[in-house]
């Protein structure tokens, strides 16, 4: 019995997801189930007739805008040691995923002090697994204009980004280096505010705004592309 190449590395693909202490099982089953139906060759057929009616140029746009969208919600947004995009339990809030790249330590003692841990490991990590996720996109749908796909798709996640990283003062926490000891102000979203340190702070509206701006941007890149 003849196993293809792509059979392989996805199989191969598998272990290593399964393998590697990274990440949620409920993460590692998505993963692995995308893997798998992406095997199909029904799906891989009904994908290429989507291909053909709407352009392969614009499924490797939207793909590859949605894969780094989602990489930039994930790695910009704080987490506890637990929830949906889990990796490990750890002390203090961590940003990261799969691999943890930044640690927050906070200390009431007696007054209310902040530091962090860079990790040039785990952001080097997580980037080369959006580059692997992004060539593999490129090659299965197989676009060849791929410069204003990628190029849209960056400015898709850093809009993703600057909605979903804390800003202090009016600056995004990853650009301030060394954080401040003691800040005044702590806020989400961009260019619309829609929350703050406290849940009372969330404004539904604003957060709207901002996801019907950015639909509306990628939109109009598109087109001119």
């Amino acid at each position: 019995m003849h196993i293809g190449r792509g059979t392989k590395v996805a199989a191969l693909a598998i272990a290593v997801i399964f393998l590697l202490p990274v990440g949620s099982i409920e993460d590692r089953s998505i993963v692995v189930t995308i893997l798998l139906i992406s095997r199909i060759t029904a799906v891989r057929l009904r994908f290429k007739r989507l291909q053909d009616q709407f352009g392969v140029d614009a499924f490797s746009c939207l793909l590859l805008s949605v894969s780094w969208i989602v990489w930039a919600w994930g790695n910009a947004r704080a987490r506890l040691g637990h929830g949906p995009f889990h990796v490990t339990d750890v002390p203090g809030v961590w940003r990261g995923y799969p691999f943890i790249y930044e640690e927050w330590i906070v200390v009431l003692n007696p007054t209310v002090k902040t530091w962090r841990e860079f990790h040039w490991v785990g952001m080097v990590a997580d980037i080369a697994i959006l580059a692997a996720a992004s060539m593999g996109i490129v090659k299965f749908s197989g676009s060849r204009r791929n410069m204003l796909a990628m190029f849209i798709a960056v400015l898709s996640a850093l809009f993703a980004w600057l909605n979903v990283e804390p800003w202090i003062d009016g600056v995004p926490v990853t650009l301030r280096w060394p954080i401040p000891g003691t800040w005044s102000a702590l806020t989400y979203g961009y260019p619309y505010n829609y929350g703050g340190p406290s849940d009372l702070e969330f404004r539904k509206w604003a957060l709207f705004i901002n996801i019907a701006l950015g639909c509306v941007v990628w939109s109009i890149l598109f087109a001119i592309s």
